[in-house]
């Protein structure tokens, strides 16, 4: 990750107070991982890594995580199997995952969304620009988990926000 921006960016940080929330995070490269891994921490992220992707379903399904980091190098291959083994578990299914990758090729990207990834990154990583996309994925992720919860009442009845 380049080093020309500042360590991270309280602004970006869960507040206190707020639960920290668990990332997942699948790097192969042992430097990468402790760097990600660092990044994170320090933007009040709990973080558990596993070195293969490959092995991220296994562990997310164990875990339960606010959201999946993975890198692949191989985007077609690596990236929509790990795309497709968290999607095809009930308890992974609507876990955030973001994928890190060095291609940038958009078919590929294109086939990764499919597969079921929630968002992209193309490396080389900015350390600001991670942690406010992990931000924005939790965030994103607590909403879709809320409604979840709530979506079986709204066709049982209808509630006039207004009034309360």
């Amino acid at each position: 990750m380049p080093h020309d921006e500042p360590e991270y960016d309280r602004s970006i940080a869960p507040t206190r107070g707020e639960t920290r929330a668990l990332v997942l995070l699948a790097e192969p490269d042992a430097e990468r991982r402790t760097t990600i891994t660092h990044v994170l921490q320090q933007a009040d992220y709990a973080v558990q890594s596993v070195q293969d992707p490959a092995q991220v379903a296994a562990e997310a399904g164990r875990v339960l995580p606010d959201l999946i980091i993975a890198r692949v190098d191989d985007p077609l291959v690596d990236g929509c199997s790990v795309c497709r083994a968290l999607r095809g578990v009930p308890e992974t299914r609507d876990i955030p995952l973001l994928i890190l990758t060095r291609l940038d090729d958009m078919y590929a990207r294109e086939q990764i969304v499919r597969a079921g990834a929630t968002a992209i990154l193309i490396e080389p990583l900015r350390r600001t620009l991670l942690v406010r996309q992990v931000r924005r994925l939790l965030a994103r992720g607590a909403r879709m988990a809320h409604s979840r919860s709530t979506s079986w009442s709204a066709g049982a009845f209808t509630v006039n926000r207004a009034a309360s």
